[in-house]
């Protein structure tokens, strides 16, 4: 009994699984290779001929609409058909290799994470808050009795802070889901960024494979920021023997407990408006 009331209030404290946090923090190709390796197979073979015609559609009307605008000009006309020959040429290598401007936008994610894990793990601020850890000699002291009414009192806290590691789990899959979507079809954008009229599609493309990436940053540091507001929002230290009134302590911080389920929810939800925000979306 005193292991499982232990194990509710450090489940609480934590907020996520650890699992969880590990998943954020990796890239799409580490997240799950088989659909990472998939993704790309599929750009190549189904997804890289369309745009292989598009790019000729778009390169024609490119040529079609420089040519009416020569007017007899013969050296006007080879400088400007070659600058448009040049700009196609730089536009069919990009969208041959749309996978290399994917990769450096998690290079520069994963850069980013390793970062904020090195400096929480040298402020000592990665790992959870084990408030079970920190109340075991209250509750042991508190006999079977104790021990039960503890659990009961903890255990609709625990099932909110379960359902929302659920919520986070699915979310964390989503996000590598949709990302392994987007890089099926990462050479299409590129072909639109050759056209003045349809530049804004592809560019809006990169910046939302961009923003969801940096979400499952986001939300990696908001577990982390939870993390460190629940250690100081519900103060195990009050406790500071065996003898303290632990039920006045878990009675005092019932709605504090609720409190860290309804924040990691909102966390959630909040991840993705602040990726855009970072991105300008």
């Amino acid at each position: 009994m005193e292991d499982l009331c232990v194990y509710l209030l450090n489940a609480i404290g934590a907020g996520a699984s650890a699992s969880t946090l590990d998943q954020l923090s990796q890239s799409p190709q580490s997240f799950n290779s088989g659909l990472y390796d998939l993704s790309y197979q599929i750009a190549d073979v189904a997804v890289r001929p369309v745009t292989s015609v598009l790019l000729a559609v778009i390169f024609s009307i490119e040529l079609s609409r420089v040519a009416s605008k020569i007017d007899g000009d013969r050296q006007l006309g080879v400088q400007v058909v070659a600058s448009v020959m040049f700009k196609c040429t730089l536009v069919f290598l990009a969208a041959s290799n749309a996978n290399l401007f994917l990769k450096a936008i998690n290079g520069v994610e994963g850069f980013i994470v390793g970062q904020m894990q090195a400096t929480a793990s040298s402020t000592g601020t990665l790992g959870a808050a084990k408030l079970g850890d920190n109340l075991r000699s209250s509750i042991s002291a508190a006999g079977v009795v104790g021990q039960s009414g503890l659990m009961v009192l903890l255990l609709l806290p625990f099932l909110a802070s379960v359902i929302a590691g659920v919520v986070l789990s699915v979310v964390t899959f989503m996000i590598f889901i949709q990302l392994d979507l987007m890089a099926s079809f990462a050479s299409l954008p590129i072909a639109f960024i050759a056209s003045e009229e349809t530049k804004q599609m592809g560019i809006g493309f990169f910046k939302r494979y961009a923003s969801t990436l940096f979400q499952a940053a986001v939300l990696w540091l908001g577990i982390l920021f939870y993390r460190k507001l629940i250690a100081t929002t519900v103060q195990a230290s009050d406790l500071k023997t065996a003898g303290d009134d632990l039920w006045g302590f878990v009675i005092s911080n019932f709605g504090n407990f609720f409190f860290g389920a309804i924040l990691l929810i909102f966390l959630v939800m909040a991840s993705s408006s602040t990726s855009k925000a970072i991105l300008g979306d």
